[in-house]
């Protein structure tokens, strides 16, 4: 499918909203969720299904099976090819795609509001109808496979990224790659990838997603008649480990091919639904924007102009998540310049965070960076669809999106200091180095993370 890069990193980073109080929310008694987010500026209409499925409920020998169905759930139903789906939503002028992650598996279409009848209806037939052929199952399993060569074994910072994962989240549900490790995907078969859709793909563990110039009452017309006859289902009970206590620093090295080396810092933190303490999440997420966001930033400012160390230095931190997660800084030195010499200088950066408060100056900066952000990525219908959607799939409700903005400008330089003290410690890091070695680079080698760390 599409990959979703630039974008995805951006919503997942700064993922918020300012009040939902025309947003609808409404069952079926089939156990579907449907939501409604208005949107008057035109006459397009987006709708999101969301299953509440990904990498992160997959068992021991199934990674990556949640990624496969989604491919498979493009080739055909009881009622339409393949071929069929795509030539109906071309006579529509629909966008039809569908990601994958660890949470979550999501299939979205925007097109003309006059037309988003026939959106439902193929989506209610793909959540029932979906056909299981061996011959087409191979196939997608080949594709899936080739993307894992494509995208993670020939891309050196792809397939650091993946271990330093895996080495950071070893007892977690987060330690599975979306894609899949390639040792379950060559033996993973098509009775596996039904019984996944039978157990996952039911009303009872989805949730729907419209925004356009729509009514509730228009929308819950459309969800009773498409939506509406499908059985409720049975979620499977889902177990899972989380990692135990660390007790000083884990290190992964990769020697590999490479233009330059790589560098990734990781701190296991919480999220919004797992933090003691909600403001701690919070006050994560605008620390990632302390440190990376804008010419102003700490990283900017001190390791890119001042020092001339890095190029530019990113990090990741997801607040809206349904297990703990991770506060991740990726920098690849300038030409000339040591691995040691940069990890040195971003830990002074966190030292210095540690030990003095920062000016109110500098945190509005980040506040505003983030709110500018958020009001930005408002301008995409499809964002407004999917930062509700992406809240309620990992159990987080609707109030929270509300009060995302309020409890952003409520951060003060005392939760900063007190974060970066009580999470950015030795002993909730994972360090992952990549080094350079002679050998063949990959035609398509990319010097970042940018196009191959996203959904599938």
């Amino acid at each position: 499918m599409k990959q979703w890069t630039a974008l995805l990193l951006g919503l997942f980073l700064s993922f918020s909203a300012t009040a939902q109080t025309d947003v609808t929310q409404f069952k079926l008694n089939n156990g579907l969720t449907v939501v409604l987010k208005p949107d008057h500026r035109s006459q397009s209409a987006t709708l999101q299904v969301w299953y509440k499925v990904g990498s992160s409920y997959e068992p021991p020998g199934l990674g990556g099976i949640s990624h496969l169905l989604e491919h498979l759930l493009f080739q055909g139903t009881k009622n339409h090819s393949a071929d069929d789906f795509a030539k109906i939503m071309q006579s529509v002028g629909a966008e039809s795609n569908a990601m994958t992650s660890d949470d979550f598996t999501m299939y979205h279409e925007t097109l003309l509001k006059k037309n988003l009848s026939t959106a439902f209806r193929l989506e209610a037939d793909r959540m029932q109808n979906v056909v299981f052929n061996q011959k087409i199952f191979e196939k997608e399993r080949q594709v899936v496979m080739e993307e894992r060569r494509l995208r993670t074994d020939d891309q050196p910072i792809a397939s650091t990224y993946e271990l330093f994962k895996a080495t950071a989240q070893v007892a977690h549900p987060y330690h599975n790659p979306v894609v899949g490790w390639m040792s379950d995907l060559k033996k993973m078969s098509m009775q596996q990838a039904e019984m996944w859709y039978t157990d996952w793909y039911v009303p009872s563990n989805a949730i729907l997603v419209v925004s356009g110039d729509l009514k509730a009452d228009e929308v819950k017309t459309l969800a009773e008649k498409y939506f509406g006859s499908i059985p409720s289902g049975h979620v499977p009970d889902h177990s899972f480990q989380l990692n135990p206590p660390t007790k000083g620093i884990k290190k992964i090295v990769v020697n590999a091919p490479a233009n330059l080396p790589w560098l990734i810092l990781g701190y296991n933190v919480p999220v919004y639904k797992t933090a003691e303490n909600k403001k701690d999440a919070y006050a994560l997420q605008v620390l990632s924007s302390v440190l990376s966001s804008g010419e102003n930033s700490m990283f900017v400012r001190d390791l890119v102009r001042k020092q001339h160390l890095v190029g530019g230095a990113d990090i990741d931190y997801s607040i809206a998540q349904r297990l703990n997660g991770l506060f991740t800084i990726m920098a690849s030195p300038l030409s000339g310049i040591k691995l040691e010499t940069v990890k040195q200088a971003l830990f002074d950066e966190i030292k210095y965070l540690q030990s003095n408060k920062l000016s109110n100056k500098e945190l509005r900066r980040a506040q505003r960076q983030l709110l500018a952000s958020d009001t930005y990525q408002k301008d995409s219908q499809f964002y407004l669809a999917f930062e509700l959607g992406r809240a309620l799939v990992v159990n987080i409700p609707l109030e929270w999106v509300d009060g995302w903005v309020a409890n952003i400008k409520a951060v003060t330089p005392a939760d900063i200091q007190r974060v970066a003290k009580k999470y950015l410690i030795d002993n909730r890091l994972t360090v992952g180095e990549l080094h350079p070695i002679p050998g063949k680079i990959p035609e398509n080698t990319v010097e970042s993370l940018e196009g191959v760390k996203s959904v599938h």
